[in-house]
């Protein structure tokens, strides 16, 4: 796997059945050794709840202004806490699915602020806390007599 070959079986009929699907990712941009990436799942997860995210934000809110005051409530509105409660909410929706998980830490560590430069920008640094896949169930019998 390290060597950025998945591994694989064949059947009886001669398909071939892939057991574990990886990427070919090896070292961060610094070319320090890194498994962040290699399993093509956290590829796929993360592709998912950017699509989720992205479709979801855009359905909603296609034509919508941002008031710094907080204490704005009109229709079409948004401020940075209700920013901050829409991404938790779709959040929400990628742990009901299995995606992601720990809600608490995703809400301490998520960051919604106004742009420094650009008034019409909201920057938002959205964690992803994955759950992980299973590839190995280490099971010890003991035997008692």
């Amino acid at each position: 796997l390290y060597s950025g070959m998945s591994t694989y079986t064949v059947a009886p009929d001669g398909a071939v059945l892939i057991g574990r699907l990886i990427t070919t990712y090896q070292k961060n941009s610094a070319g320090a050794a890194d498994t962040a990436w290699l399993d093509s799942s956290t590829v796929f997860t993360a592709s998912y709840a950017r699509w989720l995210f992205d479709s979801l934000w855009s359905a909603k809110f296609p034509r919508v202004k941002y008031s710094t005051d907080e204490r704005t409530s009109a229709p079409g509105v948004l401020t940075l806490s209700a920013v901050r409660s829409e991404l938790t909410a779709i959040y929400q929706l990628l742990i009901d699915g299995g995606h992601c998980e720990n809600m608490a830490a995703f809400q301490a560590a998520l960051i919604v602020q106004q742009n420094g430069s650009d008034p019409t920008r909201i920057d938002a640094v959205v964690p992803l806390f994955f759950t992980n896949p299973i590839h190995v169930v280490a099971v010890q019998f003991q035997i008692e007599l």
